[in-house]
């Protein structure tokens, strides 16, 4: 697993992978991903191609897992009957990935867990309610899933406690699932462990404060401070010196990794697969997962996080009132989970809804992508009342609708009564000047419509003039009208 130090900000939204896994650092500015780089016992399999657009990868004993910026995951290793090299269906709409001993999980931006591969002591049977998650750990027997709500589910084996979380269940930011026992990060920065304990994994070190990261392999566990030092309890050595600068860590088997501010990896602990063994040049690294006994780590850009944003169109008027929502969020999201105040939902990047009540109405979309998820709440955004609306015209803008220039085209702006544009609204207008005529259309989403007139061979001055507003539940107050005509001269 693997953890970066400048994703503690999100807070419990952070996603938190297994003891084969990784999590991806914060990003920079191109959707770009990574390409995978594997040591060890991993050397000698070959990884889907193309070797490109990782945002994460995870690995187990015998197979890895890949999780490309677009939300779909690959897998490829070796397939040891278990069914772990099976790519779920349908594979899209992945955030996080999590591979271990001979199993998979796989986070859904809508908080539910896909599991499959091996599952002789029921770490495949993900418990019911599947939602509401946000972080997963897989171990050898059993699996956590961390919901949004800072409480921790466990399923699967349970012959040395591992499963049995301790109260307080709450107020939980993080996760990691060892080999026999589990830890789980508090908002405080302490360590919770439990499960087996023969060599002391879980004896937290005093102080117990200051952790921003946490993971677990067989019979140790690792923590990350703000600080950038790494501390190791249970029955594996200390951490190489210079212990300072990282940024991440991942705990396999019976090896360690710590990636450097630098980029560069750090590894210790067992290596006679060479799993510790880092390839040169050992630069440029953004992402690590420490295995059975190989290691993996992604170079590259790294894609962005979502950082989610919306607007709608109208944003206030009578019942029922038909609103059109535009997506404007960044960083490439691939999934959106919109609520809109009066218990609707959509997962359409730019849904329209009908509100039917008066009453004042907080919007929020959520944006996904295999990095993280963010989300923008508006409160009281949308109002519904019952006075009935007015529209006016905004604007009235001509321009040359050539070549030849001998006709011309005339874009018309709808305001309600707070400014805002407005969509739906059945606009008249006429054509006078060098071309005559009458017109008639309805604005879009953003509160325009755009008429063009007849070609006229000598050119003139034409002019268009608005003549009427038609929207349901609203009335037109022509006194409101920033502009009612306009004209050109062509040429």
């Amino acid at each position: 697993m693997m953890f970066r130090q400048d994703r503690w900000t999100l807070g419990i939204g952070v996603v938190l992978l297994a003891l084969a896994s990784v999590w991806v650092a914060q990003a920079a500015s191109a959707q770009t991903g990574g390409s995978v780089v594997q040591w060890g016992n991993a050397a000698e399999w070959d990884y889907l191609t193309p070797n490109e657009n990782f945002t994460a990868v995870a690995t187990g004993f015998s197979h890895e897992l890949g999780l490309r910026v677009d939300g779909s995951i690959c897998t490829w290793g070796r397939d040891m009957g278990y069914g772990e090299l099976d790519l779920p269906k349908p594979n899209k709409h992945f955030v996080a990935i999590a591979a271990e001993h001979r199993h998979n999980l796989g986070l859904k931006s809508n908080g539910s867990i896909v599991a499959w591969g091996n599952n002789y002591d029921g770490q495949c049977d993900v418990p019911e309610p599947n939602s509401g998650f946000v972080a997963i750990s897989a171990a050898v027997f059993h699996s956590l899933g961390l919901k949004a709500d800072g409480s921790i589910v466990a399923w699967g084996g349970n012959d040395y406690g591992q499963c049995d979380v301790p109260q307080p269940n709450s107020d939980f930011v993080a996760i990691a699932a060892g080999y026999s026992h589990s830890l789980g990060l508090k908002d405080d920065g302490s360590v919770v462990a439990w499960g087996s304990n023969g060599v002391g994994q879980c004896d937290v070190p005093s102080p117990n404060t200051g952790f921003v990261a946490i993971d677990a392999g067989c019979g140790f566990s690792l923590a990350l401070t703000g600080g950038g030092s790494i501390a190791v309890w249970g029955g594996q050595s200390g951490v190489p010196e210079p212990n300072t600068g990282f940024v991440a860590i991942a705990a396999g088997y019976s090896h360690s990794l710590g990636l450097k501010e630098d980029g560069s990896v750090v590894a210790w602990g067992a290596n006679h697969w060479g799993q510790c063994d880092v390839p040169s040049p050992n630069t440029g690294f953004f992402a690590i997962a420490a295995g059975g006994h190989n290691s993996l780590g992604l170079k590259g850009e790294e894609p962005p996080l979502p950082v989610a944003d919306f607007s709608g169109n109208p944003t206030s008027g009578p019942a029922p009132l038909t609103v059109y929502f535009t997506d404007l969020s960044s960083g490439s999201p691939t999934s959106w989970d919109w609520t809109f105040g009066d218990g609707g939902t959509s997962t359409a990047q730019h849904p329209s809804h009908d509100y039917t009540s008066d009453n004042s109405y907080t919007v929020s979309l959520t944006a996904y992508n295999a990095q993280a998820q963010d989300t923008e709440t508006k409160g009281d955004y949308i109002t519904v009342s019952s006075g009935g609306g007015t529209c006016h015209v905004g604007a009235v803008d001509m321009a040359s609708a050539g070549p030849p220039n001998y006709k011309a085209s005339a874009t018309i702006t709808v305001h309600d009564r707070n400014c805002q544009a407005l969509a739906g609204v059945t606009v008249d207008m006429t054509w006078s000047g060098a071309v005559s005529g009458t017109d008639s259309d309805v604005t879009d989403a953003n509160g325009q419509v755009t008429f063009v007139s007849d070609r006229d061979k000598t050119g003139g001055t034409y002019v268009c003039t608005v003549t009427g507003l038609t929207k349901s539940g609203y009335t037109y107050q022509s006194a409101d009208n920033h502009e009612t005509s306009d004209q050109i001269t062509l040429p």
